[in-house]
């Protein structure tokens, strides 16, 4: 056994007992699997929530210690700033000034504009089960029409374009549409529910 086994073996009760501890050794494997090396992959599987990162100022580690989930929130809002934002940010610098875009920055900056538009279009599906049971829906498409970006403030409508009776009961065709503060659209689709 090498000295990156003993590590991992030496502290396999320790990861165990960890709450997390599953987690962090599933995400390992997933990793080393894929090729990373021992550091790299101990990196993803420490980073997945620290929670003992909190911070060195007295007054912070207090009020992580007494607001539920402060903790959690401000290492999502780190960790979306390091993996989305900054490189993202980087991506759009670089393109408009020519300059050469990294490729982790680019591989970074798709998974973040994928994850802004799926919260856009989870935005229109919580807009839907806001006035209906979830149960009633019967169809949801959405088809995503522009990028939204950080700090854009959505605007869901929905609109009744169509009562109609099918499978026995009475339904309606809502046009869906999710806008930005300008009013351009960033996805637009389509429900049907059962009232």
């Amino acid at each position: 056994m090498g000295l990156e086994g003993a590590v991992r073996l030496g502290f396999k009760k320790e990861l165990e007992a960890v709450p997390e501890g599953a987690e962090r050794q599933a995400l390992y494997d997933q990793m080393r699997k894929k090729g990373m090396s021992h550091l790299e992959a101990s990196f993803y599987a420490r980073d997945m929530l620290d929670f003992s990162m909190q911070g060195s100022w007295p007054a912070f580690r207090f009020l992580t210690q007494v607001v539920p989930f402060l903790n959690a929130r401000v290492q999502g809002l780190y960790k979306l700033g390091r993996d989305g934002i900054s490189p993202t940010a980087r991506v759009i610098y670089n393109t408009a000034t020519g300059k050469e875009i990294e490729s982790s920055d680019k591989v970074k900056a798709q998974a973040f504009s994928v994850v802004t538009m799926a919260v856009a279009m989870a935005s229109l599906a919580r807009l839907l089960t806001g006035f209906s049971d979830p149960r009633r829906l019967r169809q949801f498409n959405v088809r995503f029409a522009g990028i939204t970006r950080v700090g854009d403030q959505l605007t869901c409508t929905a609109t009744v374009t169509e009562r109609f009776i099918a499978g026995g009961e009475q339904r309606i065709r809502l046009q869906l549409q999710a806008a930005d503060q300008k009013g351009d659209m960033k996805v637009a689709g389509e429900a049907v529910l059962a009232i």
